[in-house]
């Protein structure tokens, strides 16, 4: 009876020095994250001269947190700005300048694949046997995820042929369906695109800003399809906005970008006011799926987007 005790105190005495997401399981922590990283989708969409439809997405942000004034990390290039989000630093430390093959300053450090840490590699060395994805409408996004540590990576080719942009978006509702991911990434470049075609501001780029919200939510339908809805969280986000044809340049159209989140353990309604960079949201994903943050990581908690 006595070693029964003692056992029993000990053990209560080592629970109390746990954190307490391992003293039991955390049912209000989501268990899934459905990324969604919009390319050239640029803050002044939200604002009220834009005049552009996205009742989808304003949905979200109504049951939501969200802000339109996220900065991107300089230069607003996509291929300095992915990585920037994948590994939670700037340029300067992951090495991509612009949309070069290999990085043009050496990493301030890599990991044992020889990249620097992404929030995949941090996800697949807490749990070897997570579903992680990728799915890309830009073919250089590979480059950047640390395709070691996903379970499927594919770049989606003919997607711009596509009047309503539905073929890399079934592709992914196929895979969420499937395989249930506690992480998928899908790159969608329609925005972007639009804006090097026709110009940022103009009644096609609002166009396909309109055709993407509407792909929006046929993405949350195939979670609910696999029964995985009440536990995700939706992440919406861009890397750069743009002027004129292009972008990498330093006005407020250009650096400008837009970041909605949205399920569980999200606070609705929420205007996020903080100063707030896109490459937040790899400490925010960490945050979401309970990982623990590389030191290496320069990435904020967007803390204030969470119901206490």
């Amino acid at each position: 009876m006595k070693r029964f005790c003692y056992t029993f105190l000990a053990l209560m005495a080592l629970s109390m020095l746990l954190p307490l997401s391992a003293r039991a399981d955390d049912n209000s922590r989501a268990k899934h994250v459905i990324w969604l990283g919009l390319d050239g989708w640029a803050g002044y969409c939200f604002d009220d001269t834009a005049k552009v439809e996205m009742p989808n997405i304003r949905a979200l942000m109504a049951q939501g947190a969200w802000t339109a004034n996220a900065r991107s990390v300089l230069p607003t290039i996509s291929g300095a700005n992915w990585p920037a989000m994948f590994s939670g630093v700037s340029p300067a430390l992951h090495g991509y300048q612009g949309n070069e093959l290999k990085p043009k300053v050496e990493p301030i450090y890599r990991n044992e694949h020889g990249t620097y840490p992404t929030i995949f590699h941090v996800l697949r060395q807490a749990r070897p046997d997570a579903e992680i994805g990728v799915i890309a409408e830009w073919g250089q996004i590979p480059m950047y995820v640390d395709t070691i540590c996903c379970s499927h990576v594919e770049c989606v080719k003919g997607w711009d042929k596509d009047p309503m942009g539905m073929k890399s978006v079934n592709i992914l509702i196929n895979y969420i369906k499937e395989k249930k991911p506690e992480l998928v990434f899908f790159h969608n470049d329609q925005i972007d695109h639009a804006g090097h075609s026709y110009g940022h501001r103009t009644e096609k780029y609002f166009h396909w800003v309109e055709i993407v919200d509407k792909q929006i939510p046929l993405i949350i339908q195939a979670t609910k399809d696999a029964g995985i809805y009440d536990d995700c969280v939706f992440i919406l986000q861009a890397d750069h906005g743009g002027k004129n044809y292009g972008h990498g340049g330093l006005s407020r159209d250009e650096y400008r970008v837009p970041i909605v989140i949205f399920g569980k353990g999200i606070k609705k309604g929420f205007e996020i006011t903080d100063v707030t960079q896109n490459l937040d949201i790899t400490a925010t994903i960490a945050h979401i799926l309970g990982l623990k943050e590389p030191k290496c990581w320069r990435s904020k908690l967007i803390d204030t987007a969470f119901e206490e």
